[in-house]
């Protein structure tokens, strides 16, 4: 691809359009498919182009947008070689120059607009799937601020968390406590990671990844995972009104059975300071009998045998606001000059609605799984090795239709 600098498109007058109706993108918009289950674009020439991507949100007569497009080309372009023309498949498939090389991104669009489909026309297909996909990843959040939001949805978790005589993690806060194998905290995804869920998720909409960062607590058995959520709740670690609707699974303990049996058992014990770790005690060895039972993952891509707790939940982020600080300087540097022009432009400044902080919710995720389970992750069909392999097999199918 050219230096975008140097390369400015010309600019021509859009031709009649079509009469058509152009039906597969009319069902996007009206049935709710994915744009990536296009057979194809449907743009005629460059013209036509240059107006979907001006509407689309990039503008190629300029030059930060024309620099965007050919970064994006660029990555594309290489997770694809990257990922999923590895080992056998690297010799029998090879992205062709026309795509590889674009001389410009509306080519793209043009060749994946062709009637008969041909390779050039597929594999600009799959080009332009992983370059909207990457272009929606960019959009997704404010990368700088990323250390401050980590900060302030993980240090009220580590506040909660000790260590006992024996080295094993405690959660812990006032008389609550709460046994642990293991606990750990997810920083943030890779990029790589990032665009491989995208591609996979019929969405495909950055906004809608809500594990960039999470934490996983490893317990001993089920009944004391199911603990983890009870202190989470008690000591507002976890709002519940903040939890995302339709992003909690739990496949590890059946909550009817264990609630019933609960409830049945505290009719025995009349002291309701202990009457819990009495129950604890006496059913902790009856638990994988009596509350097991459950259906398997929603997640098509875990393994048939994985069972865990896990759901979505946000925090609200306050960060400084980044411009207010430099206006600042600005201000005072003006404050020392008296001339007329000058104070107008004070009175500009001083009129503008900047806020001291920006606020924001951010999703993270909460995983409980018991140890048993937690080992399946390390081995086998559930471990976390398998699960990747299978997330991008299913993306692969995605971007390369056709071609395999």
């Amino acid at each position: 691809m050219p230096d975008p600098e140097k390369s400015v498109p010309t600019a021509e007058p859009l031709p009649p359009r079509r009469g058509s109706f152009q039906w597969d993108t009319v069902s996007v918009i009206l049935e709710g498919t994915s744009p990536f289950e296009l057979p194809s674009m449907e743009v005629e020439n460059r013209a036509e182009a240059y107006d979907f991507l001006a509407h689309y949100g990039l503008d190629v007569q300029r030059a930060e947008d024309r620099q965007m497009l050919h970064d994006i080309h660029g990555e594309a372009v290489s997770f694809i070689r990257r990922h999923f023309l590895s080992g056998r498949e690297a010799a029998r498939l090879q992205i062709p120059e026309a795509v590889a090389r674009a001389q410009d991104p509306a080519d793209l669009l043009v060749l994946a607009s062709e009637t008969r489909k041909g390779t050039q026309s597929r594999w600009a297909c799959a080009a332009l799937r992983v370059m909207h996909t990457i272009h929606h990843a960019n959009r997704a959040f404010r990368q700088e601020s990323f250390d401050e939001i980590r900060r302030q949805i993980f240090d009220p978790y580590r506040n909660c968390l000790h260590v006992d005589e024996l080295g094993c993690p405690v959660l812990a806060m006032g008389d609550t406590r709460v046994q642990l194998e293991g606990v750990f905290f997810k920083e943030g995804k890779s990029r790589d990671s990032i665009i491989m869920k995208l591609l996979h998720k019929p969405s495909n909409v950055a906004q809608e990844i809500y594990d960039w960062i999470g934490i996983q607590f490893v317990t001993r058995t089920r009944v004391e995972a199911l603990l983890v959520v009870r202190f989470l709740r008690m000591n507002n670690l976890v709002v519940f009104a903040n939890t995302v609707p339709g992003r909690s699974i739990n496949n590890l303990i059946d909550l009817q059975s264990f609630r019933k049996t609960f409830e049945d058992l505290s009719k025995k014990y009349r002291r309701t300071d202990d009457r819990e770790q009495l129950w604890l005690l006496e059913h902790l060895t009856h638990e994988a009998r009596d509350f097991g039972k459950l259906v398997a993952t929603a997640n098509p891509f875990s393994g048939p045998e994985y069972r865990s707790i896990q759901f979505t939940t946000r925090q609200l982020i306050r960060v400084p606001n980044p411009a207010r600080e430099p206006l600042q300087t600005i201000y005072d540097f003006l404050r020392e000059h008296e001339a007329a022009e000058v104070h107008h432009l004070m009175e500009r400044l001083e009129a503008l609605p900047l806020e001291r902080e920006l606020t924001f919710f951010f999703p993270y995720e909460i995983q409980i799984l018991d140890y048993e389970n937690y080992l399946k992750t390390r081995m086998g069909q559930s471990s976390h090795a398998a699960y990747k392999k299978r997330q991008m097999l299913a993306a692969r199918r995605r971007v390369l239709q056709g071609l395999l």
